[in-house]
């Protein structure tokens, strides 16, 4: 009996000391509770609390569209909005036709050599490297192997050299 009268003493005097100290941090953290009950409510008006789920953004990222945002934003003349118009399709930044959000510049590259600024080859040189490459299969067959047509028939140009 009298163990457990002490076992009692020790842990009241051991709550009320703990107790007392956590109302001390609370104190000289320096906010009220009506000053924390402000914040909260601003924080919830303004979308500013972590959403439910595991992603951990907050409401106000998941719909912007229901919260009002602090900074006002002015809105662009139509001269501007026709001005990134155009440098968007100068510089082929629009997106494409499609679900998968490639660029026109994406898409069709440039060649290395229009990129550099070093001359292209002529009509003729094309010309003759295509005659070139059919005359000895180094043309890739279509379809999906990737296979020059010399890889694909080799009896067709065993004798081409």
């Amino acid at each position: 009996m009298n163990r457990t009268l002490v076992s009692a003493l020790v842990l009241s005097l051991a709550g009320l000391a703990a107790g007392s100290s956590y109302a001390a941090d609370a104190a000289d953290a320096g906010k009220t509770r009506d000053q924390v009950r402000a914040e909260l409510f601003e924080a919830r008006r303004s979308g500013d609390v972590l959403a439910d789920g595991q992603i951990g953004a907050k409401l106000n990222e998941l719909h912007p569209e229901q919260y009002v945002r602090n900074s006002i934003e002015q809105p662009k003349t139509r001269e501007q909005v026709l001005a990134e118009l155009a440098d968007a399709r100068r510089n082929g930044e629009l997106a494409t036709f499609g679900e998968i959000g490639l660029t026109l510049q994406d898409r069709t590259p440039l060649p290395a050599a229009q990129e550099i600024g070093v001359a292209a080859k002529t009509r003729a040189e094309v010309c003759a490297e295509l005659f070139e490459a059919r005359r000895t299969g180094d043309m890739v067959e279509s379809g999906e192997m990737g296979l020059t047509l010399k890889q694909q028939h080799p009896s067709r140009y065993n004798r081409v050299s």
